[in-house]
């Protein structure tokens, strides 16, 4: 007689309500993501997430509560995400170098998850028009950031690296404001190549910035 098992006669232990709600909420999340990267803040619907998802149209007003709800929960997210990645470009050298590091991490798209990427670049665009619920985290966000570059353009000059002439507040704000239009040109046509603009912007930041 055979008395092997075979794996579907082996039952599974059921998911508990928590891990069924956790896995309920990262795939609603993942659709709003995937909807916000291809039709911006303006029409995205609780509905249209739920059913995008997978589950039924009211689902995700049980998650979120309302469409305000959600969008802080996709800025949580993602700004987490990018906070991760910018860690790791913190343990380059300091001063010039850290400066270049920022840009290429802010213009290297994640080949592992495009869509959230064009997803938190979208959220910050419209932080300041379609979503005020993240109008404030974005801004302390955008004044982490300058805070960051214009540390590192300071030990760049104290290091002899960079000109000493240049004003590391009005630089930080200006590499910023260059890194994000360059995302967003590429948001409006995406044939535009992200490297080739990362490529351009280390090169000419390498050549107004070094001593």
């Amino acid at each position: 007689m055979d008395r092997s098992i075979s794996l579907e006669a082996v039952k599974r232990p059921r998911r508990t309500q928590a891990e069924r709600r956790a896995i309920a909420e990262r795939e609603l999340l993942a659709a709003a993501l995937r909807l916000v990267a291809e039709r911006g803040l303006g029409r995205l619907t609780l509905a249209d997430i739920g059913e995008a998802a997978g589950y039924s149209r009211a689902l995700p007003a049980v998650y979120f509560r309302d469409k305000a709800g959600l969008i802080r929960a996709l800025w949580e997210h993602v700004s987490s995400r990018f906070q991760r990645k910018m860690r790791r470009a913190e343990k380059r050298e300091r001063g010039l170098d850290a400066v270049l590091g920022f840009v290429e991490v802010y213009l290297t798209r994640s080949d592992e998850d495009p869509v959230v990427f064009r997803a938190a670049q979208v959220l910050l665009i419209e932080a300041f028009n379609a979503a005020p619920e993240i109008r404030e985290s974005a801004a302390q966000h955008n004044r982490d950031s300058e805070h960051y570059l214009r540390k590192q353009i300071r030990i760049g000059i104290e290091q002899g690296e960079i000109h000493p002439d240049v004003d590391a507040a009005a630089q930080a704000i200006l590499i910023i404001a260059a890194a994000r239009g360059a995302i967003s040109r590429w948001i409006i046509d995406p044939a535009v190549s992200l490297s080739a603009l990362r490529r351009e912007m280390l090169a000419a930041l390498k050549r107004g910035l070094a001593a």
